[in-house]
């Protein structure tokens, strides 16, 4: 299944993928190695997988436990969370995978003008292991913030993406009109001919150095 925003199976397997990570360096990494190492998610399922390289005896058993107490503890979580009403347990929303860009004054502002500049949140789906990849944590801090797909037949189909915007005025339509189309893997035109930029062109901006 795909790790969408309004998937209630994506939230499911996330946290139980999560406590998986974190009961099997618990369990699987020696304690004073603990602060060092993050097991990967290709070692853990390799251990799954294969469970007599971890467990010594009953090795199948003892995974199958493992798995289901886990997922036990994944259903509990989102519970607790979300309530028990599963249509709450969507992945992407702002109390769990989301997008906040937050200005680096944003705290040195007033509420006013921290509207202005700040961003967010808004859902989102994905994580570090699928295609178009994000970060692992519940607000995205990592992945392809521009996107670009060029035909190199007709260079004026070109689309492109970017987030959250194309000025760093916070008074311009510009400054995060591309956000929302961003969060939701949406692409606009990027026009190469002199033509069809002329055409799409809204204003102009000219700097004239001082003599």
């Amino acid at each position: 299944y795909r790790l969408e925003a309004n998937s209630v199976e994506a939230a499911m397997y996330v946290t139980w993928e999560r406590i998986l990570v974190k009961k099997a360096r618990a369990l699987w990494v020696p304690e004073s190695l603990q602060p060092l190492i993050q097991p990967q998610l290709t070692k853990i399922i390799e251990w799954i997988t294969h469970p007599e390289l971890v467990f010594s005896e009953n090795a199948q058993t003892n995974r199958d436990l493992f798995l289901v107490d886990t997922w036990t503890e994944a259903v509990a979580q989102l519970t607790q969370k979300f309530g028990p009403e599963m249509d709450r347990w969507v992945y992407g929303q702002s109390d769990f995978k989301h997008t906040t860009i937050k200005h680096p004054l944003s705290e040195w502002v007033d509420e006013r003008t921290r509207k202005m500049i700040d961003m967010g949140p808004l859902p989102r789906g994905g994580y570090p292991y699928v295609p178009a990849a994000n970060g692992a944590l519940d607000n995205q801090t990592s992945g392809a913030s521009f996107r670009m797909v060029t035909d190199l037949s007709d260079w004026d189909l070109t689309k492109m993406t970017n987030t959250p915007g194309q000025s760093g005025d916070p008074n311009s339509p510009f400054y995060k009109n591309l956000f929302q189309s961003w969060a939701t893997d949406q692409y606009f035109p990027a026009y190469y001919s002199n033509k069809e930029i002329k055409e799409h062109t809204i204003d102009h901006l000219i700097l004239t150095p001082k003599k």
